[in-house]
């Protein structure tokens, strides 16, 4: 402890090392201990911090992004990281000063040195913004998140016990409010204009885009969980039709509007045709399909969505558009109650799933006295690993039908059911972290709805339960719903401030970089002007190199991901083959003991068995391989979005949505055929012959369930054609903006050359200069802190 102890105070002669950074090393040493390899570790503290020494004074001229990565390095991953271009390239950044330290670049005992070196030296806020980064290495699985958790735990508690270093951890970036910066935006578009007029097309884009702050709620629960009674509370009328049965058939968008009105739009013939026979509709029904849509009145509704009116037009139904003189919906905000998850129109539910992948927030329902239904943990697991949700709201209905300790237990035991679900997946990510990103709200629909509508019996029958407003659970949600949607930390703010911003700083880059040229142009001579317009021509050529080479990179990119499918799909039938051998044992034990009472076992029991195991395998099966391909699809779009980071286009990659085909129908013809030939099997042994039976049966569960894997392939299939698809449409993009850029280039080379420039000329092009400059260094900035 002394030799450390000496090292400790040998750094602080060049850091200020306080005892919080002491600690920090501490405790950072001990976790390199602990890890599963420490090969190549120095046997002391001390020994590593003579090499930190003399590697801190390099530790400032590292970039962020840099330090992200070396932060993430540990001895499970540094094999991997040494393989990639980027860590070479920071190793031979640093080649001279570990040669001088005698370390080699390939050492991990370097890389602990250098984080060493970071967590001794390095400020808070530089820090902080290399762990924002470094988020977004866990999310690609290069970095152990529990190993991550600790070290973010370390600096946290390091910072807030050094008052002289900071306060805390936190990012001041979190207490930027929205609303000054969608000020500063438009004063900073202005400048811009006036500096820059060609600039007003763009920039009215951006300032539309940002002022429109469209934000999509989906509501979704299975049938009956009370969805329509709830979002009638919520919006404070009875606008949607209620029932103790199915009522809601179709997916009903609400949006705002001066006046009530509804248009309803049907499914097209082929769409139709893919859950209802065209032979048993009326006329009136045929009519309705030709028309394609109605605008109807909103007292109509029902006639078209409800599964319970005689006309029976809830089936032609695709979606319903209600416009509604609300509050809640004005400023773009929009919410869809979907048709129940377990909607017999399949091809509804497909499209609830499809919608819910693209919202910006999901509500999902519950009944409080049901919860956690199967049903319910796959669409909120699906929606949370294949969706783009940073938050859901689990709102538990009918809350004043159970007593208090009633409610707690459910709320538990939903809780404990997502746990097991997300086990169940080998979800390998921070489970708990998940967990987190649910919030539970018990709501009383009936009772809020009685006092926002002022039912005086309503209110009586709460009030005689003890509800209050406040009890019934809705102000609850009304205040979660503001802090999402108009909060200064509001997600979708900030994404779409980030977004104006970006656009903003790509239209200064390139005023920049146009303005330079000009200016270069005005104080050269004649041969010195051919030779500028030689080297933007040798530019734009260059810039044709990177969109090739680009290009090559995505190809890259998309076979190393088809190959993953590939390997995935093997992973998932050697899963598979467990499965089938659990089958195996059911149907094999059952035999035996049915032929020891000299029986054989009944059809219904087979095909029970056969049935609900492969319904279970499949969704198991299906649950881990939508996981997993979603993983990796982020992963791929940060790669891409890497890859291209010095192209002209500002676009992500569209990725294509995964869906959870239900294939129940098909699972269950496949159990039935697959019944019939286990039922033979059985009639033809005994007990004398049982062992025979053992190896029959396994033979026939080997060969008959080809068509099970088919419905596991089908998946793999169809997110390979869109993938493909998707990569050609961005190919395509990135190439138009890339001849927009080379001709725009050429353009103004030619109007410069072309112009004689004054004095005056020369002088009013350095005054737009410094504005853009300015306004470049001030978005920058902002662009900074709301990342």
């Amino acid at each position: 402890m002394h030799t450390t102890t000496q090292s400790l105070s040998a750094l602080q002669s060049y850091a200020d090392l306080s005892c919080a950074r002491q600690e920090l090393l501490q405790a950072f040493w001990q976790d390199i201990l602990s890890s599963s390899s420490t090969h190549g570790t120095p046997a002391t503290l001390e020994a590593l911090l003579e090499y930190a020494y003399r590697l801190a004074s390099v530790v400032g001229q590292i970039p962020p992004q840099a330090m992200a990565i070396v932060l993430s390095i540990d001895s499970s991953n540094f094999a991997r990281y040494k393989q990639t271009q980027t860590f070479t390239h920071i190793m031979q950044a640093l080649d001279s000063m570990l040669c001088a330290s005698n370390l080699t670049s390939d050492s991990l005992v370097a890389m602990q040195a250098l984080q060493c070196a970071i967590l001794a030296c390095e400020s808070p806020k530089r820090i902080q913004e290399s762990l924002e980064l470094m988020r977004h290495i866990i999310a690609t699985g290069l970095c152990d998140i529990q190993r991550a958790k600790r070290l973010f735990t370390m600096l946290e508690i390091c910072f807030s016990q050094d008052k002289k270093i900071a306060p805390s951890l936190e990012s001041t970036s979190r207490n930027i409010s929205t609303k000054a910066l969608e000020d500063e935006f438009s004063s900073i578009a202005s400048a811009l204009e006036s500096a820059i007029p060609h600039t007003k097309p763009a920039l009215d884009t951006a300032k539309a885009k940002l002022q429109n702050k469209g934000f999509s709620i989906g509501v979704a629960g299975v049938l009956s969980a009370g969805k329509s009674s709830f979002l009638n509370a919520l919006l404070g009328k009875s606008v949607l039709g209620t029932s103790t049965i199915p009522e809601t058939a179709a997916l009903t968008i609400l949006h705002y509007g001066q006046s009530e009105c509804a248009e309803v739009e049907f499914f097209t013939p082929q769409e139709l045709a893919q859950h209802k026979s065209s032979d048993t509709l009326t006329n009136e029904q045929k009519a309705l399909l030709e028309m394609g849509q109605k605008a109807i009145a909103c007292e109509e509704l029902a006639h078209y969505t409800s599964a319970n009116h005689k006309s029976g037009f809830y089936s032609l139904v695709k979606q319903v558009k209600l416009a509604l003189p609300l509050a809640f919906l004005q400023n773009n905000v929009e919410i869809v109650d979907t048709p129940g998850l377990d909607d017999p129109v399949r091809i509804r539910e497909e499209l609830t799933k499809s919608y819910i992948q693209q919202c910006d927030m999901l509500i999902y329902v519950m009944n409080a006295s049901c919860a956690a239904t199967q049903k319910d943990m796959d669409f909120i697991l699906e929606s949370l690993i294949g969706g783009h949700l940073a938050r859901i709201l689990v709102v538990l209905t009918r809350a004043d039908l159970l007593s208090g300790k009633e409610l707690e237990s459910s709320l538990n035991y939903t809780r404990q059911s997502l746990q097991q679900e997300l086990q169940k997946a080998r979800y390998d990510g921070d489970i708990q972290a998940l967990l987190d990103s649910i919030d539970f709200i018990p709501v009383s629909s009936l009772f809020a709805l009685g006092y926002k509508t002022d039912d005086k019996d309503i209110i009586a029958k709460a009030q005689a339960q003890g509800f209050t407003l406040e009890q019934t659970g809705l102000p609850k949600v009304q205040a979660y719903l503001e802090s999402m949607l108009f909060g200064d930390n509001a997600p979708k703010q900030r994404d779409l401030l980030y977004s104006a911003y970006r656009g903003v700083l790509l239209e200064l880059d390139t005023a920049r970089q146009n303005i330079e040229l000009q200016q270069r142009i005005m104080q050269a001579n004649s041969e010195d002007r051919h030779k500028i317009a030689q080297e933007l021509r040798d530019k734009n050529e260059k810039l044709k190199e990177s969109m090739h080479k680009a290009h090559k990179q995505l190809e890259t990119l998309a076979s190393d991901f088809m190959q993953y499918l590939h390997e995935l799909l093997s992973l998932i039938n050697a899963h598979l083959n467990a499965h089938i051998q659990r089958l195996f044992t059911q149907l094999y034990d059952d035999a035996i003991y049915e032929y020891a009472k000299n029986a054989k076992p009944s059809k219904e029991r087979v095909e029970s068995i056969i049935n609900q195991s492969l319904q279970d395998s499949y969704h198991d099966l299906m649950r881990e391989y939508k996981y997993k391909v979603a993983k990796k699809l982020r992963t791929l779009n940060e790669l891409t979005l890497s890859t291209n980071a010095s192209l002209p286009l500002d676009t992500p990659l569209a990725m294509p949505i995964i869906t959870h085909p239900d294939n129940s129908a098909a699972i269950t013809t496949l159990a039935s055929t697959l019944a019939l030939a286990v039922l033979e099997l059985n009639n033809a042994h005994s007990k004398n012959s049982q062992e025979k039976l053992r190896a029959s049966l396994q033979e026939l569960l080997r060969t008959q369930l080809g068509d099970f894997t088919h419905l596991l392939t089908q998946e793999n299939t169809r997110i390979q054609g869109l993938l493909e698809q998707s990569l050609a449409a961005y190919t395509k993009a990135q190439e138009n903006a890339l001849q927009e850029m080379i001709a725009h280039n050429l353009s103004t080379l030619e109007s410069t050359l072309a112009k004689q420039s004054s004095p005056s000329d020369i002088q009013a092009l350095e005054s737009t200069f410094a504005t853009i400059q300015s306004l470049h260094n001030e978005v920058q900035m902002i662009l900074k802190a709301l990342r």
